[in-house]
C-alpha cells in the first residue's frame, strides 16, 4: 500500500491492494428473495434470518447480502429490503431479549469530496459515534453508568439513537470503487494495552478496564469543550485534549485554522493533514504506523448497486475507502432509544467476549 492517498491514482492504489473478504457475502437465493418480497415468515425466512445475525454476531466484519445480482424492481427491491432487515432484527431480538431494539431507516446519504477530489476515505467509526461507541459492560464493571454511553445531554430524537448495529442499501455504486473497511476494535484495544503496559492483557476483565479508564479522560474532554463524538484514539488511550477532541473523518476534510497550526508537526509530505493527524495518534496509542495496522487489521467488503451490507457497530468501526461522489446510501441501523437495561448489558458483554477470543 502506498502512504498518499491524496489523489485518485494514489486511491485507486489503495483500493487495489486491500483485503476484500470474500466469505462477507452472504448465500441469498431467488426463492428467498420471492420470500421475503411475498412477506413470508416461514422457517426458510426465520432460519436465514438466524444464519445473518450469527454472522453479524462473530465475524470480525460486516456482512454483504447480495441483491445486485437479481433483477427486481424498486418496489420489489424496497420490499425485499425492508423484510429481509426486519427478519434479521427480529432473531437478534429473539436471541439476546432486547425488546426494545428497532430498525431505523434514515435519508439517503451522498458522498462528500474535499479539493476538487472525485474520490473519498473515510478513517475508523462508529456510526452516530456521539452516542454509539464500544463502553464496558455493567456485567464486567458494574460500576459503569449507562449514562456514560452518550457524550450529549440525554435528549432523544431518530438521530440520536444507540446503534447496536449499522449498515446501508447502497442506492448508487457511483464511479469509484465501493469498498467498506471493518477494524475489529477489541483487536486494536488489545494493541493499544501492550504497547501501554509492554504485556498482553491478562483477561477480558484487564482490558475492559483498560477501556473504561480511556474513555472516562476522554468523556470528561469532550463533555467539557461542549460534545462532540468518541473516536478511535479517543478508545485507544490518547490523553492530550487537542488529540480527543480534533474531527478526523474524511481525509481530506480541512483542518480547522486552530487546527492546522497545532498539528503541523505531525503533517507527512504528500499525506492528507488529517490522515497525517490519524497515524500520529495511532503511533502514539499502538506504536504502529497507521498503514502497518490496516494491513494487520482491516477487513473490507465488496457492495454493488442493491446490496445491502450491517455489520456490529459497538465492537467493530467501519470506514469507505474510495468511495465515488455519485455514491449514494441509504442508513438502515438496529437501534435502541438508551444503551440501558439487563438485556442490553447481557448483549454487550457477550459481544466483548466474542471479540476478545477472536482478538
Amino acid at each position: 500500500m502506498m502512504n498518499c492517498i491524496c489523489a485518485r491514482g494514489q486511491q485507486n492504489a489503495i483500493c487495489a491492494n486491500a483485503h476484500v473478504v470474500d466469505g462477507a457475502r452472504l448465500d441469498f437465493s431467488l426463492e428467498l428473495m420471492w420470500r421475503f418480497a411475498e412477506g413470508a415468515e416461514d422457517a426458510i425466512c426465520l432460519d436465514w434470518a438466524t444464519y445473518a445475525s450469527n454472522a453479524l454476531d462473530t465475524m470480525a466484519h460486516g456482512i454483504v447480502i447480495p441483491l445486485s445480482n437479481i433483477e427486481l424492481d424498486a418496489d420489489m427491491h424496497s420490499s425485499v429490503v425492508r423484510n429481509c432487515v426486519q427478519a434479521i432484527a427480529h432473531a437478534l431480538i429473539k436471541r439476546w431479549g432486547l425488546e426494545r431494539m428497532f430498525v431505523e431507516f434514515d435519508k439517503p446519504q451522498t458522498t462528500q469530496v474535499f479539493n476538487g477530489r472525485n474520490l473519498r476515505t473515510l478513517l475508523p467509526h462508529h456510526d452516530g459515534g456521539n452516542s454509539s461507541f464500544l463502553t464496558p459492560s455493567r456485567c464486567e464493571l458494574a460500576s459503569w453508568s449507562p449514562s456514560d454511553r452518550r457524550t450529549f445531554p440525554n435528549v432523544i430524537s431518530t438521530t440520536r439513537t444507540h446503534k447496536l448495529y449499522q449498515g446501508f442499501v447502497v442506492r448508487a455504486a457511483g464511479q469509484g470503487h465501493s469498498l467498506t473497511p471493518y477494524y475489529d476494535v477489541v483487536s486494536l484495544l488489545k494493541l493499544a494495552f501492550e504497547h501501554r503496559t509492554g504485556r498482553e492483557p491478562p483477561s477480558l476483565h484487564a482490558l475492559v478496564e483498560f477501556c473504561a479508564g480511556n474513555l472516562r479522560h476522554s468523556l470528561s474532554v469532550i463533555r467539557q469543550a461542549g460534545g462532540g463524538y468518541v473516536q478511535l484514539g479517543a478508545l485507544l488511550g490518547i490523553t492530550d485534549p487537542r488529540q480527543v477532541l480534533v474531527n478526523l473523518h474524511n481525509i481530506d476534510a480541512p483542518l480547522s485554522d486552530e487546527d492546522r497550526a497545532f498539528f503541523s508537526g505531525d503533517f507527512r509530505d504528500g499525506q492528507p493533514e488529517a490522515l497525517s493527524v490519524f497515524d500520529a495518534i495511532v503511533v502514539e496509542t499502538t506504536g504502529i504506523r497507521w498503514q502497518s495496522l490496516r494491513e494487520r487489521t482491516e477487513r473490507c467488503l465488496k457492495s454493488d448497486e442493491k446490496d445491502i451490507v450491517l455489520g456490529h457497530n459497538i465492537t467493530l468501526m467501519h470506514g469507505g475507502l474510495c468511495g465515488g461522489e455519485e455514491r449514494v446510501l441509504d442508513p438502515v441501523c438496529f437501534v435502541m432509544a438508551d444503551a440501558e437495561g439487563e438485556a442490553y448489558e447481557h448483549w454487550l458483554s457477550a459481544a466483548w467476549m466474542a471479540a476478545f477470543a477472536r482478538a
